[in-house]
């Protein structure tokens, strides 16, 4: 439990701490309701649009783009390690799950943390029979790690949409394409998440959730040799035209870097997002 006292003092409560004993985590904290005005974006927005985090001392450059939208590019050190969109399982006669091929960034900051947020957008083609949607989502980098959460799910249809799960999708490069990427060992179910790995370059990137209970996580390769970096939450949703309804999951955070699944930099990249999962603290959006 979380107790504030001031804007930068807390009492923290710990469950079933022994004595002698001690833990490691990282805290943060989200305002409902923001104690200063929102800075003013520093960045222009466009569809295909870069952000460079080297003014947070990161090698790291985000490509945005609207083909299978946000992140249509991650590079870390000058190399590029793969990208990340959303797919929705949306049902109407048949099983479609379906990418944002738009989307719209309302807010960007980059001050101690960088920090974005706004909607991705699906439109179909003229006989497809999907319904048009819009799901909002933010992105936080905080002490190096990229974290991504969606929000709100909202029909821009004219017909009721049905929804059976939606999926953080991680989609990796490593080496320059994804034809030497496999995933990286067996499922692991304690930690929720998964990860490609490509032994020739030494490199890795996935993703996994801070809170794991919620996800299932089956990274594979089907027959045509297409990556399906599954990580999703089921779900059972009817939305009417025009109604929104919020998303479950909460923090996911994408992992990536040098050497293999289960070694150092893999281990420790897992132990800090832990860290954070450990310690839940209710918050709601900057």
């Amino acid at each position: 439990m979380i107790e504030p006292l001031h804007r930068e003092r807390c009492w923290l409560y710990l469950d079933k701490l022994e004595p002698g004993k001690s833990i490691e985590a990282m805290l943060s904290f989200t305002a409902k309701h923001p104690l200063t005005p929102r800075p003013t974006p520093r960045y222009t927005v466009a569809s295909d649009f870069m952000v460079d985090l080297r003014v947070l001392n990161l090698p790291l450059k985000l490509y945005f783009t609207a083909d299978r939208a946000p992140i249509g590019e991650l590079h870390w050190q000058g190399e590029q390690y793969g990208r990340y969109t959303v797919l929705l399982w949306q049902v109407n006669n048949e099983n479609r799950w379906l990418a944002p091929n738009a989307h719209q960034i309302d807010l960007i900051t980059i001050d101690d943390i960088g920090y974005g947020r706004g909607w991705l957008l699906h439109t179909p083609e003229a006989d497809a029979p999907d319904v048009l949607f819009a799901i909002e989502w933010e992105f936080m980098l905080i002490n190096g790690l990229l974290m991504v959460r969606c929000l709100r799910l909202k029909n821009r249809g004219t017909r009721p949409m049905r929804v059976k799960g939606i999926y953080h999708y991680p989609l990796s490069t490593l080496g320059g394409d994804s034809t030497d990427d496999e995933p990286g060992g067996v499922p692991n179910y304690y930690l929720g998440g998964g990860v490609w790995e490509d032994p020739k370059a030494n490199r890795f990137y996935g993703a996994m959730p801070l809170d794991p209970h919620p996800w299932q996580c089956y990274f594979f390769k089907d027959e045509s040799g297409s990556q399906h970096p599954d990580l999703w939450i089921p779900l059972e949703l009817s939305v009417q035209p025009g109604g929104t309804h919020a998303l479950p999951g909460g923090w996911v955070a994408l992992l990536w870097g040098k050497g293999r699944f289960g070694g150092s930099e893999w281990r420790a990249l897992t132990q800090r997002v832990k860290a954070y999962g450990d310690l839940i603290i209710s918050g709601a959006t900057l």
